[in-house]
């Protein structure tokens, strides 16, 4: 068997880096109780190496949870800090929905009294139309009844104009008779108005 070190309680004993021929010794004593103390020693050893390797593991998974702990703090404070903030967020929200809801009741007023308004101008706009139809009709009656009164204006200009004519010739029929009569009058009358100064003079002369 190769030569046993210990480099944990005695690390400055000489140890032989070449290779070791076995068995190096032509007589070997075995004793019992120092195979057994020194088998007693060498799972002493193994177990302290089990322990330290246990407790260097205990260490490590304590730093690891530790750090996983503090991980978990961390997130866990930042969650609380996301869900402070999000209460906050979600009170604004309400406060938000609640004041769109009011714009929105106030906008759904304001298009109610739109469409209603809409509705006025559309009737009002349905009884213009109404009306200018109306107008329209009369104003073709109007124009009916005034080319009527244009033709009747006409035949009555017609008939006055002969009518004029008419008269017109009888007046001068009638001032031509009367002015010859008027003339012979007036000769007959001057005639004895001169016979009579004759006389009057021949008179006068006697």
């Amino acid at each position: 068997m190769g030569l046993f070190m210990n480099p944990d309680k005695n690390p400055k004993i000489f140890k032989n880096d070449d290779e070791l021929i076995e068995p190096n010794q032509n007589i070997f004593r075995q004793d019992n109780i120092a195979e057994i103390m020194k088998a007693q020693q060498t799972a002493n050893d193994k177990l302290y190496k089990s322990l330290q390797e246990i407790e260097n593991t205990y260490k490590k998974q304590s730093r690891i949870q530790a750090r996983r702990m503090a991980n978990v703090r961390y997130h866990i404070e930042e969650l609380y800090d996301n869900q402070q903030r999000r209460s906050v967020d979600d009170e604004q929200a309400v406060k938000s929905m609640a004041q769109l809801h009011e714009e929105n009741k106030t906008l759904s007023e304001k298009v109610d009294q739109q469409i209603n308004l809409q509705k006025e101008m559309s009737e009002k706009l349905s009884n213009h139309e109404a009306f200018q139809t109306e107008v329209i009709e009369r104003l073709e009656n109007q124009e009916a009844l005034t080319e009527k009164i244009l033709r009747k204006i006409d035949h009555f200009r017609s008939i006055l104009y002969e009518r004029t004519n008419y008269l017109s010739e009888k007046i001068g029929t009638g001032y031509e008779a009367t002015s010859a009569y008027m003339t012979k009058f007036i000769k007959v009358n001057a005639s004895s108005i001169a016979d009579e100064q004759t006389k009057e003079r021949e008179k006068s002369i006697e």
